[in-house]
C-alpha cells in the first residue's frame, strides 16, 4: 500500500485547499517551526481514525477547524482526504468536521465506520493504533512502549493485526454466542420446569372443557327437550282449541237449530190449538150439515110420499075418472090450513131466532171454551217452562253455591301459598339480585385484575426489557472509548466504575453536567493508587488511554465562589451540589465539578463573566461552557451525555423492573383469587337462579291458579248474576183457568144442549111448518086437485088422456124424487162421514206439540249449558296456550342463546339431568383451570423446540467460532513467532549498524496461556553493560527506536516484499548527529528500495538529500501554505 496523496481544507491552519502528492521511496516535507509541517502528519493520524483532539494539540475536536487569522475568515469546516494505492487500486479516505461537531467518514466515496477503515488499513501501520506515524518527539516512546503495545507493532509489521481484529470480532461474537447459549440453556430450563405443570393445567383445561362442551351438549339438549315438549303440547292443546272451537261453533250452529226448533215447536204448539179450535168449529159445521142433510132427506122423502101420493091419486084418478065418479072436494078450509100455517110458521121463526141465539151462544161459549182451554194449555206450558226454568236455576244456584265453596276454599288455601311463594320469590330474588351484584362486581373486578395483570405483564416486560437494553448498553459501555472500555470490564477488584455510572444526575440537568464533565465523565474511580496501577497496565496491554481516580489520593478542595455571584439570578447553583452520589465519591465529585457553576443561557454566562474578572468554569443547561479564562465551549452534546448516570438509570431500571415483575405476580395472584371467588359467585348465582326459577315456577303455578281462580270468580259471579237476572226475568205463570173451565165446558154442554133441543124444537116447528104448508099444500092440491080433479073430472071425463099423462109425468116426478132422496141420503152419509171420527186428535196433537216445545226448551237449555262449558274451557285453553306460548318463546329464547353447531342427544330427559349434574360435579371438582393452558403448552413446546434447535445452532457455532479461534491462534502465533525470530534478527542488524559493532539488541516474545501477550526488547549500546531500556539516553533511545522501526519496514516472513509499507516520521532524526544522521539516511534508502516509502518532517539537509521529492510549508498571515521544491533548489 502507498500513499499517494493529501488533500485538506480548513483543518488547523490549513485554511485553503492544499494537495501534496507522493511518490514511492522518501518524501520530505520542510518547512520553518511554526509553519504548520506537523498539522500534516495530525491530518493524516485524524483522517485514518487516529486519537482524540488532544492528541492533535486540541483542547475540543472544533479546534482542528480553521479557526481564522489577519487574513482569512475562519471556516464552518474541516476536510482531509487520502488516496492510496494498493495493488493497482485506489483506495480514497476521506473525513470532514463540521463546527456542530457532527462529523462524516468515507470510505471510498461510500460513508463508513472506523471499523471499516480500520479494516481497509490493517497491515499499513495507519489506523488508531497509528505505528507508522511517529510524531515530533515520540520516536523514544516508541522503544519505551510497554510489551502488547510493541507485539501490536510486530502484529501490524507481519500482517496479522487484521487477524487479531479477527480474533477479537470471533471472541466477542463466541462470547456473545456462549452468552446466548447459557442464557437459552437457563431459559430452556425454566420452560422445562413450567412444561409439566402447563400439561397439567392442559389436562385439567381439556378435562374442563370436555365437561363444559358436556354441559352445553346436555343444557342444549334439555334446552331442546323442553322445546319439542313444549310445541307438542302446543301443537296439542292447539288441536284441542280447534276442536273447542269447532265445538263452539257447532254448539252455535246447534243452539240456532234448537232456537228455531224450540220455535218451530212452538209455532207447531201454536198451530196445534188453532187446529184445536179450527177442529172444533168444523165438527159443529159438520154436525150442522148433517142436520141439513137429514132434514132435506125428510123433505125429500115427504116430496116423494107426496108424488107418490099424487101418483097414486092420478091412478087412482085414472082409475076414477075411468071409473069416473065426480071428485070429492077436499075436506077442511083454506082459512083454517092457512091461519094454521101461519101459527106453525110463527113458532118456526120463533124456534129459528131462539136457535139462531142458542147457536150463537152455543158458538159464543164454544169460543170462550176453546180461549179458555189454549189459555189453560198456555197456562200449563208456562207452568211447565216456569217449574223446568225453577228447577234448572236451582240447580245452576246449587252447582254454583258448591262451586262458591270449593273456590273459596281453594282460595284461602292458594292466598297462604301465594303469600308463603310470594316470600320464597322475594328471597329468591333477593338471593339473585345479591348474587348477580356480587357477580357483576366480581366480573368488573376480575376485568380490572385482567387489566392490571396485563398492564402490569406489559410494564413488566417494557421494563425488563428497557433494564436489559440499558443492561447491554451499560455492559458495552456505549459512547465510551477504548481506554475507559478496557479498565471497566477488566474485572480488577477495587474498580468501581466510571465517574458517569457513579452519579446521578436529574433529567433536566444531564446536557449541561455531562458537557461540564466532558470526557472526564470515563474518568474510573477506583479504591486505591495500587488498583489505579493494576488498571493502568491492563490498559496498556489492551490499549487505548485513561484517566483513573484513586480514592485514597483523591484529596477533598473547596473552591470559593463569590456569595454574589451565587446570588445571581442566573446562577442555578454549583454543579457539585446538583449530583447524587455516594458519600466515599464526594472528594471526586468536588474536585471535577465544584469550580463550575450551572447558569441559565450562554448570554447570561457571557454576562456574568464581564461582571466578576474572578469567576469559576460556567456551564449552561444546553451545554455551552464558558471557561474561567474565558474560551467559550458549545455545539451538539458529547457523547458522554447519552451514558451519564447510566449506573443510577441501570439500578432504577432493574429495581423497577424487579418491582413491576413483583407487581405482575401480585396482580397474576389477585386475578387467580378473584377468578375463584368468580366461579364460586357464578355457582352461587346459578343456584340463585336455580330457586329464582324455582321460586318462579311456583309463583307463576299460583298465579296462574290464582288467574284460574279469578277467571272462576268473575265466570261465578257472571253466572250468579245472570241467575239473578234470569231469576228477575223469570215471570211467574198465570194461575189454571180451573173451574171456569169445567164451567165453560158445561155451560157449552147446556148450551149445545138447548141448541140441540131448540133445534129439535125448530125441527119440529119447521115439521110443523112443514106439515101445515104440506096439509095447505095438500089441502091446496087437494083443492087444486079436486077443481082439478073436477076439472079434470070434467076434463077427464073430457080428456082421460090427459090424466094418464099426469100419472106418467108424476111416476117420472117420483123416479126424479127417489134419486133426489137417494142423493139426499148419499148427502147425509157423507155429511156423517165428514164428521170428525177421533174428535180428541186434536187434543193429542196439542199435547204432543206443547211436550215437543218442551223437549225443544230442554234441548235448547241443554246446548246453551254445554256451550258454556266449552267456553270456560276454551278460554282455561286459550291461557294455557299463552302461558305456554310465553314459556315457548323463552324456552326458544335460551335455546337460540347456545352456540351454533351443537346438535341434541337423544337421552330421556331424566339421564341428561343426571349427566348435567354430573358434568357440573367434575367442573366444580377441578375447580379454576388454565383455559389457555392448551395455546400456551403448545407455544412452549414450539419454543422448547425452537430453543432446542437455537441451542444446536448456537452449539454449532460455538464450536465452529472455537475452531476459528484456534486456527487464528494457530496463524497469528506462527507468524509472530517467526515474526518475532525475523523482526529480533533485524533489530540486532539495524542497532549494531546503527551504534557500531558491540551493539547488541533482541526481541522476546511474552506468553501467557499459550498465546503471546507481550514483547520485550533488549539493547546494549557499543561499551555498556546493561540492557535496561529506561537508562539509555535520549539519543541512544531515537536510534534504537529507529533500529526497531526499520526492523519492522523490513521484510517479515509471509507479509510481503515489505514490514510496514508506510512510515512516517516527524523530525526523528533531530536527536541524532552528523554520523548517525548518514546511518539513518543510508537506511532510508536502503529500505525504500525495498519498497517502503517513507513521509519525512526534517530540518536536516543529509536526509532532504535522501529524499526523492520535496515539499515546502510557509506560514503567511496565519494561514499555512505548501509549495514544491526542486532539489536542485535544496541541493
Amino acid at each position: 500500500m502507498r500513499l499517494t496523496s493529501l488533500t485538506l481544507q480548513g483543518f488547523k491552519s490549513f485554511a485553503d485547499r492544499t494537495t501534496l502528492e507522493f511518490t514511492e521511496g522518501v518524501t520530505a516535507i520542510v518547512g520553518p517551526n511554526g509553519s504548520g509541517k506537523s498539522n500534516l502528519i495530525d491530518a493524516l493520524r485524524w483522517a485514518t481514525g487516529g486519537g482524540r483532539a488532544e492528541a492533535f494539540r486540541a483542547g475540543d475536536k472544533t479546534e482542528l477547524i480553521f479557526h481564522g487569522s489577519a487574513g482569512k475568515r475562519s471556516l464552518g469546516f474541516a476536510e482531509v482526504q487520502l488516496e492510496f494505492e494498493r495493488e493497482g487500486e485506489t483506495l480514497c479516505v476521506s473525513r470532514t468536521l463540521l463546527r456542530s461537531g457532527e462529523s462524516q467518514l468515507r470510505l471510498g466515496g461510500r460513508a463508513a465506520r472506523f471499523l471499516d477503515l480500520e479494516e481497509a488499513l490493517a497491515g499499513s501501520g495507519l489506523g488508531r493504533g497509528a505505528l507508522a506515524v511517529i510524531g515530533q518527539g515520540e520516536v523514544g516512546s516508541v522503544l519505551m512502549a510497554d510489551p502488547p503495545k510493541l507485539l501490536a507493532f510486530l502484529a501490524e509489521s507481519v500482517g496479522v493485526a487484521r487477524l487479531a481484529a479477527r480474533r477479537e470480532t470471533t471472541l466477542a461474537r463466541l462470547a456473545e454466542a456462549q452468552e446466548h447459549l447459557a442464557r437459552l440453556g437457563d431459559l430452556r430450563g425454566e420452560l422445562a420446569a413450567r412444561l409439566s405443570g402447563l400439561e397439567r393445567e392442559a389436562a385439567d383445561a381439556a378435562s374442563a372443557a370436555a365437561a363444559e362442551r358436556e354441559r352445553l351438549q346436555v343444557r342444549f339438549s334439555l334446552a331442546h327437550g323442553r322445546v319439542r315438549g313444549l310445541r307438542e303440547e302446543l301443537k296439542g292443546l292447539r288441536a284441542r282449541r280447534a276442536e273447542l272451537e269447532e265445538a263452539v261453533a257447532a254448539g252455535r250452529e246447534a243452539l240456532v237449530e234448537a232456537e228455531a226448533e224450540r220455535r218451530a215447536a212452538r209455532a207447531a204448539s201454536e198451530a196445534a190449538e188453532a187446529a184445536l179450535r179450527a177442529a172444533v168449529a168444523q165438527h159443529a159445521a159438520r154436525r150442522a150439515d148433517v142436520r141439513l142433510a137429514e132434514e132435506r132427506l125428510a123433505s125429500l122423502g115427504a116430496r116423494r110420499a107426496a108424488l107418490a101420493e099424487e101418483a097414486a091419486r092420478v091412478a087412482r084418478d085414472v082409475t076414477a075418472g075411468e071409473a069416473l065418479t065426480p071428485p070429492e072436494p077436499p075436506e077442511g078450509d083454506e082459512a083454517t090450513l092457512r091461519d094454521r100455517l101461519q101459527t106453525a110458521e110463527a113458532q118456526a121463526a120463533e124456534t129459528q131466532a131462539a136457535l139462531a141465539t142458542l147457536e150463537e151462544e152455543v158458538a159464543a161459549r164454544a169460543a170462550a171454551l176453546r180461549e179458555a182451554q189454549r189459555r189453560d194449555a198456555d197456562a200449563r206450558a208456562a207452568r211447565s217452562r216456569y217449574q223446568a226454568q225453577l228447577e234448572a236455576l236451582e240447580k245452576q244456584r246449587a252447582a254454583l253455591a258448591a262451586d262458591e265453596a270449593a273456590l273459596e276454599a281453594r282460595a284461602a288455601a292458594s292466598q297462604a301459598a301465594q303469600g308463603d311463594a310470594a316470600a320464597a320469590l322475594e328471597a329468591a330474588q333477593a338471593e339473585r339480585e345479591r348474587a348477580l351484584r356480587a357477580l357483576a362486581t366480581a366480573q368488573e373486578a376480575v376485568v380490572a385484575l385482567q387489566g392490571r395483570h396485563a398492564a402490569a405483564v406489559a410494564e413488566h416486560q417494557a421494563k425488563r426489557t428497557a433494564a436489559a437494553r440499558l443492561r447491554a448498553a451499560f455492559e458495552a459501555r456505549r459512547g465510551y472509548t477504548q481506554g475507559p472500555k478496557s479498565a471497566l470490564t477488566s474485572g480488577i477488584a477495587g474498580v468501581f466504575g466510571s465517574v458517569a455510572d457513579l452519579i446521578a444526575v436529574p433529567e433536566r440537568y444531564r446536557v449541561a453536567l455531562a458537557s461540564a464533565l466532558g470526557r472526564r465523565a470515563e474518568n474510573v474511580v477506583v479504591a486505591s493508587a495500587e488498583v489505579a496501577q493494576a488498571v493502568l497496565a491492563h490498559v496498556r496491554r489492551a490499549g487505548g488511554w485513561v484517566t483513573v481516580l484513586p480514592l485514597d489520593l483523591i484529596q477533598a478542595r473547596s473552591t470559593r465562589v463569590a456569595p454574589e455571584l451565587l446570588a445571581e439570578g442566573a446562577v442555578i447553583g454549583r454543579c457539585s451540589e446538583l449530583v447524587r452520589c455516594d458519600a466515599r465519591f464526594a472528594a471526586v465529585v468536588e474536585n471535577l465539578l465544584g469550580a463550575t457553576l450551572l447558569v441559565t443561557t450562554l448570554d447570561a454566562g457571557v454576562a456574568l463573566a464581564r461582571r466578576y474578572p474572578q469567576r469559576p468554569r460556567m456551564v449552561t443547561l444546553e451545554g455551552d461552557v464558558l471557561e474561567a479564562y474565558g474560551a467559550l465551549s458549545g455545539g451538539r452534546p458529547q457523547t458522554a451525555g447519552l451514558v451519564l448516570g447510566a449506573a443510577a438509570e441501570l439500578k432504577g431500571a432493574e429495581e423497577e423492573a424487579a418491582a413491576a415483575e413483583g407487581a405482575a405476580a401480585e396482580a397474576e395472584a389477585a386475578l387467580v383469587a378473584q377468578q375463584g371467588t368468580l366461579r364460586a359467585l357464578r355457582e352461587a348465582r346459578e343456584r340463585a337462579e336455580r330457586a329464582l326459577e324455582a321460586a318462579r315456577a311456583e309463583d307463576a303455578k299460583l298465579r296462574e291458579a290464582a288467574a284460574a281462580r279469578a277467571s272462576l270468580e268473575a265466570d261465578l259471579e257472571r253466572r250468579r248474576r245472570a241467575l239473578e237476572a234470569a231469576t228477575r226475568g223469570l215471570e211467574p205463570p198465570p194461575p189454571l183457568p180451573g173451574g171456569d173451565l169445567g164451567a165453560l165446558e158445561g155451560a157449552l154442554e147446556a148450551a149445545t144442549a138447548r141448541l140441540q133441543g131448540a133445534r129439535e124444537g125448530a125441527s119440529a116447528a119447521q115439521r110443523a111448518v112443514a106439515e101445515a104448508q104440506r096439509a095447505l099444500a095438500v089441502w091446496l092440491e087437494r083443492r087444486s086437485s079436486y077443481e082439478a080433479a073436477r076439472r079434470h073430472f070434467d076434463e077427464t071425463r073430457a080428456r082421460l088422456g090427459a090424466l094418464r099423462a099426469r100419472a106418467a109425468e108424476l111416476r117420472a116426478a117420483q123416479a126424479a124424487a127417489a134419486d133426489a132422496e137417494a142423493e139426499a141420503a148419499a148427502a147425509l152419509e157423507a155429511a156423517r162421514a165428514a164428521l170428525p171420527t177421533d174428535p180428541d186428535a186434536p187434543h193429542v196433537a196439542l199435547a204432543a206439540a206443547r211436550a215437543r216445545e218442551r223437549e225443544a226448551e230442554g234441548a235448547l237449555e241443554h246446548l246453551s249449558q254445554q256451550q258454556a262449558a266449552q267456553r270456560g274451557e276454551l278460554e282455561a285453553l286459550n291461557l294455557t296456550v299463552a302461558r305456554r306460548e310465553a314459556a315457548l318463546e323463552a324456552a326458544e329464547a335460551e335455546l337460540a342463546a347456545f352456540p351454533p353447531g351443537l346438535a341434541p342427544l337423544e337421552a330421556p330427559a331424566r339421564t341428561l339431568r343426571e349427566r348435567l349434574a354430573a358434568a357440573e360435579a367434575r367442573l366444580a371438582a377441578l375447580g379454576p383451570v388454565n383455559h389457555r393452558a392448551a395455546t400456551e403448552l403448545a407455544a412452549l413446546r414450539e419454543r422448547l423446540t425452537a430453543l432446542d434447535a437455537q441451542r444446536g445452532e448456537g452449539e454449532r457455532a460455538v464450536r465452529e467460532l472455537h475452531a476459528v479461534v484456534a486456527e487464528l491462534d494457530e496463524t497469528v502465533r506462527a507468524r509472530l513467532v517467526a515474526g518475532a525470530a525475523q523482526l529480533s534478527e533485524d533489530f540486532a542488524r539495524y542497532a549494531e549498524h546503527l551504534f557500531g559493532r558491540g551493539a547488541a539488541a533482541s526481541t522476546e516474545l511474552l506468553w501467557e496461556d499459550g498465546r503471546p501477550s507481550g514483547l520485550k526488547l533488549a539493547l546494549q549500546p557499543p561499551g555498556k553493560t546493561t540492557r535496561s531500556l529506561s537508562l539509555l539516553s535520549v539519543g541512544e533511545r531515537t536510534m534504537g527506536a529507529l533500529a526497531f522501526l526499520f526492523a519492522l519496514c523490513a521484510p517479515q516472513p509471509g507479509s510481503g516484499p515489505a514490514g510496514l509499507p508506510l512510515a512516517v516520521l516527524d523530525e526523528v532524526d533531530a536527536p541524532l548527529d552528523e554520523a548517525n544522521i548518514r546511518r539513518f539516511c543510508t537506511f532510508l534508502s536502503e529500505l525504500s528500495r525495498r519498497g517502503t516509502q517513507f513521509i519525512l518532517i526534517t530540518h536536516q539537509k543529509a536526509t532532504m538529500e535522501t529524499a526523492g521529492a520535496l515539499w515546502g510549508v510557509t506560514t503567511e498571515r496565519g494561514v499555512s501554505r505548501v509549495f514544491s521544491i526542486r532539489r536542485e533548489r535544496a541541493a
